[in-house]
């Protein structure tokens, strides 16, 4: 049901279609008594706490998690607010890191792709001088390194 339902000049529940008195919650342009707002997926109370709503559905956060969060792909923990987004994956800020020295890259530093990892500045410099000294000269690589800063972006989990 969309927008507020009147009945006779009376305002109904959105999810069950009853009178709403007393008591109710007020939800975009939706009324709802508080023991019908739910979430859709385990009818756990959403009056008092947080929810997302898809589609025009309301979610607790757990739920919503599950059904439409994204994970990140260093951790596989869901991830929300500011993330990096790489090569098509989605990552926390902290788990974006250097293949080789672990280093968290901060936003906006150049990183490079290899066309098998991310590294820092500092680690694809350090391999090439010690490759020089330690073999000789050999064909270039197929794929040569893509460099790129890495950014943050907001994440929002409405989807929107």
């Amino acid at each position: 049901m969309s927008g507020v339902a009147r009945v006779a000049g009376k305002v109904v529940c959105a999810s069950c279609g009853g009178k709403c008195s007393g008591e109710v919650l007020r939800v975009s342009d939706k009324y709802f008594h508080t023991a019908c707002f739910t979430c859709r997926t385990c009818a756990a109370s959403l009056a008092r706490g947080g929810f997302f709503c898809k589609d025009g559905h309301y979610y607790c956060p757990h739920d919503y998690q599950r059904a439409f969060g994204t994970r990140c792909a260093a951790c596989d923990l869901y991830v929300e607010g500011e993330v990096v987004s790489a090569l098509g994956n989605t990552y926390h800020q902290k788990c974006f890191t250097c293949a080789r020295c672990k280093r968290a890259f901060p936003s906006g530093e150049k990183v490079t792709y290899t066309g098998a990892e991310v590294v820092c500045s500092s680690c694809v410099a350090a391999p090439q001088r010690q490759t020089a000294r330690a073999a000789p000269a050999q064909p270039a690589a197929p794929h040569s390194p893509v460099s790129r800063p890495a950014t943050a972006t907001p994440h929002d989990q409405n989807g929107t």
